[in-house]
């Protein structure tokens, strides 16, 4: 999927609506004996009391919107407005079991055997990501975070990495080997390098079912943390930042297994070929020497909302002699049995 650079600047009234709900194989083995529960993800912040005014002329009642996530104020918010309302409560959240990689440090997210609804359902999404269906993973682990520029140099510094096709990011001319990045996602990564840095690291690109299931869980959520529309305090998209931020910079953002930043930040690369659905892991999507289009998870710091959802797929060719400072990639292994 295109992205597109529209972002949104000063303060708005929106109509206070329902929003609407929103191109793979598995792993094996089971939980180690040694995974221990973590506390639950951070609960999202408390949201401040909203603002409101009603239309004389429809009666659609409007919810007012401060300045922020990139943009200038403009104007000020009505004398007459009042305080109202409180979000609908998040889901709660299991416990995490999480193991640090001896490698590059990376901590790494349980995820249990079971099955999940993989895509979207008829009228929800694009054409891609239909029919809906159930697939069954066996357990695995899968990484709490995109690979930082840290992470990264490691491998380059043992030789088993090229360095990144280019060290700036979109805003910062000085981003890859800068140690105020240092735990920021790596950028300009070709696909064969992320293949390259999960194998050094003992792991792989995660197959995409498993990517899908890491970020929305069994209750097919539409985004990582339920069905709400993102906020910058959710993720990093169009208009937050206009750049990729800190690794895990957005807790409240959180899948039902521990992992962040599964929505927004950077693309990421995973291992599956661009098929369509339903999923057959044999059926030469998951060959690591067959050609064509690879999917891409997740959206971007540029991206929409709507890019943002768990079912939605991009794609990215191999082959490309370039890479971009919105993909980036996490890596996955086979729990030991």
């Amino acid at each position: 999927m295109e992205a597109r650079r529209v972002f949104i600047v000063g303060l708005a009234w929106v109509g206070l609506a329902a929003m609407p709900a929103g191109c793979g194989g598995s792993a094996v083995g089971t939980q180690p004996a040694t995974a221990t529960a973590t506390p639950e993800a951070t609960p999202r912040p408390t949201l401040r009391a909203v603002a409101t005014e009603t239309s004389p002329v429809d009666g659609m009642v409007t919810v007012y919107v401060p300045a922020g996530c990139g943009g200038s104020a403009v104007g000020t918010q009505p004398a007459t407005a009042t305080a109202t309302l409180e979000a609908t409560p998040r889901p709660t959240l299991r416990a995490v079991a999480t193991e640090t990689s001896p490698v590059d440090g990376m901590v790494t997210v349980y995820v249990p055997a079971g099955t999940f609804q993989m895509g979207s359902l008829a009228g929800i999404g694009d054409d891609n990501e239909q029919p809906q269906h159930e697939v069954y993973l066996d357990a695995y682990w899968i990484d709490q975070t995109e690979v930082t520029n840290r992470m990264y140099a490691r491998c380059v510094a043992d030789g088993a990495c090229p360095p990144p096709e280019d060290g700036s990011s979109d805003t910062r001319p000085s981003y890859y080997g800068n140690p105020a990045y240092d735990n920021y996602p790596v950028i300009h990564v070709l696909y064969a390098s992320a293949q390259a840095y999960c194998e050094w690291a003992g792991r792989r690109l995660p197959t995409e079912p498993e990517w899908e299931r890491a970020a929305r869980g069994e209750d097919g959520w539409i985004y990582p943390w339920g069905d709400e529309a993102p906020t910058c305090d959710l993720a990093n998209f169009e208009g937050c930042l206009r750049d990729t931020w800190e690794a895990g910079g957005a807790p409240a953002g959180a899948s039902p297994y521990g992992a962040l930043d599964m929505a927004g930040n950077v693309w990421e690369f995973v291992g599956s070929r661009c098929f369509s659905y339903p999923y057959d892991a044999s059926d030469g999507r998951e060959d690591l020497m067959g050609g064509g289009p690879r999917i891409m998870r997740g959206g971007s710091w540029y991206n929409d909302p709507e890019d943002l959802r768990a079912a939605n797929r991009g794609s990215y060719h191999p082959s490309y002699a370039y890479a971009l400072t919105s993909i980036g990639f996490r890596c996955a292994r086979d729990a030991s049995p």
